[in-house]
C-alpha cells in the first residue's frame, strides 16, 4: 500500500492524541493508556488514581486534593458498564496554611519613651491545612508599611521595625490553628515602648505573623498588616 503524506500526517496526529489521552473500562476497572507526567485522574468517589486505576496517595504527601482542570459538572464521572470513555483530568495539588493578620488595632499617637496600650491583633488561617506547632507574630514600629524581612529589632533606640519595649511587642501562638480558625490577643506595654529618641512625626505598628518561618505556607508574603499611629 502506498504511504501518502497526508496519510503520513493522520497517523501522527492519531498517535498523539491517543498517547495524551486515556479512557477508562469499566468492565476491567483500569485505564489504558496515559501520555502526561503529574497527572492524575478522578475516579466516581472524587479520588486521585494513577492510570491503572489505582488510589494515589504519595507517602510524601499527607495533605492532598483533587483539583480538575474540566468542568465540575463532568468531573469524577465513571462510564456506564460495557462502554470507554475519557475522564477528565485532574491535578494533586499539595494542602498548606496560610496565615494572615487579620486585624490591627491600637492606639492613634503615643510619645517618645511612652506605653502603648490595648493593641488588638488577630491572626487567621485562611489556607487549606493547619498550621501546627505554633508561630511568632512580631509588633514593630516603622517608617512604612513595607513587610520586615527578618525578625523585628531588639533596640534601645529608634531603628526602623523596632521592636516596642525593648523586645516585649512579641506575640506567641501556641499550638494549632486550624483552616478558617482565627486567634485574637490584646496586647499592652508600659512606659519605655516607644524608644525615647523617636522623632514626632507619623509612623506605623505592624504585626508580623510567622517571622521565623516556621511554618510553610501557600503564599509567604501576605503576613504584614500595619495601622497608622503618630508619634507626638
Amino acid at each position: 500500500m502506498k504511504i501518502t503524506m497526508k496519510h503520513l500526517v493522520w497517523s501522527v496526529a492519531i498517535a498523539l492524541l491517543f498517547i495524551s489521552t486515556t479512557a477508562f473500562s469499566h468492565e476491567t476497572g483500569r485505564y489504558s493508556r496515559i501520555g502526561l507526567t503529574n497527572q492524575y485522574w478522578d475516579n466516581k468517589n472524587g479520588e486521585a488514581v494513577d492510570p491503572c486505576g489505582h488510589s494515589v496517595k504519595p507517602s510524601d504527601c499527607t495533605n492532598c486534593h483533587v483539583t480538575s482542570t474540566q468542568s465540575p459538572t463532568n468531573a469524577g464521572v465513571t462510564p456506564e458498564k460495557g462502554k470507554s470513555d475519557i475522564l477528565p483530568r485532574a491535578i494533586l495539588q499539595v494542602k498548606k496554611p496560610d496565615l494572615i493578620i487579620g486585624g490591627i488595632a491600637g492606639p492613634s499617637y503615643a510619645k517618645p519613651g511612652g506605653a502603648v496600650k490595648d493593641i488588638k491583633v488577630t491572626v487567621k488561617n485562611i489556607g487549606t491545612a493547619v498550621a501546627a506547632g505554633g508561630f511568632r507574630i512580631d509588633i514593630v514600629l516603622s517608617t512604612d508599611t513595607v513587610a520586615p524581612v527578618k525578625p523585628g529589632t531588639v533596640s534601645p533606640t529608634f531603628v526602623e521595625d523596632t521592636l516596642l519595649g525593648g523586645g516585649g511587642s512579641v506575640i506567641t501562638i501556641i499550638g494549632d490553628l486550624a483552616p478558617g480558625a482565627s486567634r485574637t490577643t490584646i496586647l499592652s506595654l508600659n512606659e519605655g515602648a516607644i524608644p525615647k529618641d523617636t522623632k514626632l512625626g507619623m509612623y506605623y505598628l505592624c504585626a508580623t505573623a510567622d517571622v521565623m518561618k516556621t511554618i510553610a505556607e501557600s503564599n509567604e508574603t501576605n503576613n504584614t498588616k500595619c495601622y497608622r499611629i503618630s508619634i507626638k
